[in-house]
């Protein structure tokens, strides 16, 4: 099959195109994973502090308990 020069550098520039789609896609996704470890981290810290520090807690409701 004959392809023209610009159908080759077309089909080039697409692939490489969808290269860096592939890699922003996954490098997405390990920020996001590294954000969610991080926001749980935060979130055990602050419930720490919160029940060895603030006086006065209130009760947690049963339904809302884990």
């Amino acid at each position: 099959m004959n392809v023209s020069k610009e159908t080759q550098e077309a089909l080039a520039a697409m692939a490489k195109a969808e290269e860096a789609w592939n890699k922003l896609a996954e490098e997405t996704v390990q920020v996001s994973e590294q954000f969610v470890k991080e926001a749980r981290e935060f979130q055990k810290k602050q419930r720490e502090w919160f029940i060895k520090d603030v006086p006065n807690q209130p009760k947690q409701a049963p339904h809302f308990l884990p």
